[in-house]
């Protein structure tokens, strides 16, 4: 049960814009013109010219293919011997060279073996 008071009443013809029915013949307050040169209105020019409308697709690309597969964890940590939790270590470390797609990490080939050359040489340099 609602035990609020009630509200103040309203005078006879007043509005607060809520549920009031527009007819035809009532203006809508709009006494500026429009710029056409603004961003928000656009241009005739060219379509994709106004400053709100991106372009989707600048030019249709040939099939992009890299010179190289890359691995993903699982394939590289096999190939290192290690498991897939060190490689993510390593990554986060910055020891390891991959690249993130999306929420993706892959490893170019290339890279693990620099990695593994590198490791070699730090060893060969403790001694």
């Amino acid at each position: 049960m609602n035990l609020r008071p009630p509200g103040p009443e309203r005078e006879p013809g007043s509005c607060d814009g809520v549920g009031h029915v527009r007819t035809g013949s009532e203006s809508l307050d709009i006494t500026a013109t429009p710029d056409p040169a603004h961003p928000v209105n656009g241009t005739a020019d060219k379509p994709g010219e106004a400053g709100f409308v991106p372009i989707v697709s600048p030019s249709p690309q040939t099939n992009f293919v890299l010179p190289e597969q890359l691995l993903t964890v699982g394939e590289a940590a096999a190939r290192l011997g290690i498991s897939r939790a060190s490689l993510y270590k390593l990554c986060a470390q910055s020891h390891v060279a991959h690249v993130r797609i999306g929420n993706a990490i892959r490893f170019a080939f290339e890279d693990l073996r620099a990695f593994v050359h590198a490791q070699r040489h730090n060893v060969a340099l403790r001694k």
